[in-house]
C-alpha cells in the first residue's frame, strides 16, 4: 500500500490517495486539479508513505 498526502504550509492535508502497487518503480502522476481540489499557487508539503518509510518534500505550485 502507498500512500500520497499533499499538505499546505499550515499542515491541513489538502489532498490524499492510497493505492496497492506491485514490486518495482513506479511514477505518481498528481494533476492539481483532479478529483475536488483546485490548488492555489504556493507552497505545499508532498509526502509518500509505503511500508516503514515516510518521504516528504517541499513544492512550489504556480499557476
Amino acid at each position: 500500500m502507498v500512500t500520497f498526502k499533499v499538505y499546505d504550509m499550515l499542515g491541513r492535508e489538502v489532498y490524499s490517495f492510497d493505492r496497492h502497487y506491485n514490486a518495482g518503480h513506479h511514477q505518481i502522476l498528481f494533476d492539481s486539479k483532479s478529483g475536488k481540489s483546485n490548488f492555489s499557487s504556493g507552497m505545499y508539503i508532498l509526502q509518500v508513505a509505503f511500508k516503514d518509510e515516510i518521504h516528504t518534500q517541499k513544492a512550489m505550485f504556480m499557476k
